[in-house]
């Protein structure tokens, strides 16, 4: 699934495997996040968590090679736990507490851009990066 904020607008497609075309012209240098359809979870997009549609030094298009991050087994089990239990009933799983907290973190692409956003601008505002501010 893509996601991709362009002023306000959330642009949202299913993607089929295979295919990329919607990363056409007139969306050149927007931001593109990567998601799995069915539990929301972040995709790598050449090894990123961000993806700008640019072209290359010949004017083609860049491609954007999708993948599935390595999750850790806590992850994937949250993941295959959320996929067989309903929200509602979580709690009443027998498992520690911390894990109920865990399952009921959903993954959520405005805490992910949230995250990201700080992470860019703690880069940015480095001392050493000062210059590309000026």
């Amino acid at each position: 699934e893509v996601q991709s904020y362009q002023e306000h607008f959330l642009y949202k497609q299913t993607l089929q495997p295979q295919i990329v075309s919607i990363l056409s012209g007139q969306r050149l240098k927007h931001l593109w996040l990567f998601r799995d359809a069915g539990t929301d979870d972040s995709l790598l997009v050449n090894k990123a968590e961000l993806f700008v549609a640019t072209r290359n030094m010949n004017g083609q298009p860049v491609f954007a090679d999708i993948t599935l991050p390595v999750f850790t087994l806590k992850e994937r089990c949250l993941q295959v736990v959320r996929s067989l239990v309903k929200p509602v009933d979580y709690r009443k799983l027998d498992i520690v507490r911390s894990l109920y907290e865990d399952l009921e973190d959903h993954p959520d692409i405005r805490k992910d851009l949230q995250r990201l956003m700080n992470q860019w601008c703690r880069e940015t505002l480095r001392p050493e990066n000062s210059h590309a501010l000026a």
